[in-house]
């Protein structure tokens, strides 16, 4: 059974691999079918129309939209490599002593997901509020997991 003493990180673990869960079934159509590549760019254009947020709004058309392609490949490969990092990190953790490549690698699935959390949020947030809650809900139980990650890599860099 697991080596995890503490019931906290256990959870955390547990919490970290269904947030990987959700991460490869958000990118499993992505990848079964061109229409998210195809339709990028009509997203992001809607995405853009009314965004309040000037600044975000201006990324959206100067650099997001023209590279419309670029982006849509890495979304998909980064929830891809940010989910499959989370899963498997979030079982060998459950079963396993920490290890300073293990949390390494969850911290960049965390990073990953995070950004894309982040800028899907500034981009959809004001086209209703589930887009905005649960993009900012998924972001702070990310941000906590990460939070609590570092914490374990700094106790366990402290032993060396």
């Amino acid at each position: 059974m697991s080596k995890i003493e503490n019931p906290e990180s256990r959870y955390l673990n547990i919490l970290q691999f269904t947030l990987g869960v959700l991460w490869l079934k958000s990118c499993y159509a992505k990848f079964i079918s061109n229409d998210f590549i195809d339709n990028i760019a009509k997203t992001l254009i809607f995405f853009s129309s009314k965004n309040p947020l000037g600044w975000y709004k201006s990324f959206l058309i100067s650099v997001a939209i023209p590279n419309a392609h670029l982006f849509a490949q890495l979304s998909r490969w980064g929830e891809l490599t940010g989910g499959i990092l989370l899963v498997l990190t979030g079982i060998y953790m459950l079963y396993k002593n920490d290890n300073r490549l293990v949390l390494i690698a969850s911290i960049l699935g965390l990073l990953i997901v995070m950004n894309l959390n982040f800028n899907f949020g500034l981009a959809s947030y004001w086209t209703s509020p589930a887009n905005e809650t649960l993009n900012l809900v998924m972001f702070l139980v990310e941000l906590i997991i990460l939070s609590y990650q570092v914490h374990r890599i700094r106790k366990f860099l402290s032993h060396d």
